[in-house]
């Protein structure tokens, strides 16, 4: 049984066809069902471009004791604990901004952080012990 053809009044029928049909349902429901509006061409570049310095200044963050201090261990300890305060600071400062308890996601993004870091610090401990 077709859609249209279940529909029981000439009413709904034409609604159907104007609605679906004419493709203006979609401008329709995005606009008043989701309360969505047509995203501005600019808006892509700007999101690029927050997104690429965030990468930057946020990969800077562990490198810089490397950047700064010849002894590599030495190094290693001031990133890690450079890295779980910056962590620790940006969870606190996500929950604040979204009103979930500020707290709880700094240790959230510490634990998730350290959990990542850790990995790819052993990933990277294989691979140099497969390769000598």
């Amino acid at each position: 049984i077709d859609f249209v053809d279940s529909l029981e009044n000439d009413n709904a029928q034409a609604f159907y066809f104007t609605f679906y049909e004419t493709k203006n349902h979609k401008h329709f429901l995005t606009q008043f069902e989701l309360g969505l509006e047509k995203p501005s061409p600019r808006r892509a570049f700007m999101s690029g471009l927050t997104i690429a310095i965030s990468y930057i200044i946020g990969g800077l963050v562990p490198l810089s004791p490397y950047m700064a201090i010849r002894h590599v261990e030495r190094a290693l300890f001031i990133s890690i604990g450079i890295t779980l305060v910056a962590l620790c600071l940006f969870g606190y400062l996500k929950g604040y901004f979204t009103g979930t308890q500020p707290l709880k996601s700094a240790v959230q993004t510490v634990v998730i952080g350290t959990l990542a870091s850790g990995a790819a610090f052993g990933l990277a401990r294989a691979i140099q012990a497969i390769s000598y």
